[in-house]
């Protein structure tokens, strides 16, 4: 079977190269990489990489010797980026399993109040973070400062009215957002010892 000349191949004659070599090259690709689509890409790769270049190679290049040592770097670029991805995936798996094992540590250390507790923390948290700035300043200066509405409404430059109803609002969002976790009348008590003791606010 006729090998492609070296520099002015017709495609015919590569056409009879591709379909005369492309078995055998495929099987060198499996070889090393194992795996049948990823060695018929790798192949095509480089024969189309020979065909593109073929006007650019010394008159006497073997054809295919360039198409296998094509082949060959192509699978070692191949191996590579497996090996990298390996490794990432093992790195993420080693932080899933460290983070599995901390959570499962922290739920047989923790008692049912504490884990009660961080859930109303967390509920609490949320709760103020989408609040309206003015509305979550209020409150806040009103809970952890104990400012009286007079000081607030002095503060914000507003009406103490416009002070009642902003701390009627947050505390009327936030009984709503715990009832399946408090009875109405202990919502403001539970908060209070949370906005002074967990040092997040």
């Amino acid at each position: 079977m006729p090998i492609p000349e070296k520099r002015d191949s017709h495609l015919q004659d590569f056409i009879e190269f591709y379909f005369t070599y492309r078995r055998n090259f495929i099987s060198i690709a499996r070889s090393y990489v194992e795996e049948t689509a990823v060695a018929e890409d790798i192949v095509t790769d480089s024969f189309m990489a020979y065909w593109t270049r073929r006007h650019e190679l010394d008159l006497d290049t073997d054809p295919r010797r360039y198409v296998v040592g094509t082949i060959k770097k192509q699978c070692l670029e191949h191996l590579r980026s497996r090996q990298i991805h390996q490794r990432v995936e093992k790195k993420l798996q080693d932080a899933n399993d460290r983070l599995l094992s901390y959570n499962i540590g922290s739920l047989e250390s923790s008692s049912t109040e504490q884990l009660y507790a961080d859930e109303v923390l967390q509920i609490l948290e949320k709760q103020l973070k989408e609040m309206p700035e003015l509305t979550r300043q209020i409150f806040l200066a009103s809970r952890t400062e104990e400012m009286s509405y007079n000081d607030i409404a002095e503060r914000y430059r507003i009406p103490a009215h416009k002070v009642r109803y902003e701390l009627q609002k947050a505390v009327s969002l936030l009984r709503d957002s715990l009832k399946d976790y408090l009875p109405a009348c202990l919502v403001m008590t539970v908060i209070d010892l949370l906005l002074r003791h967990s040092g997040r606010f």
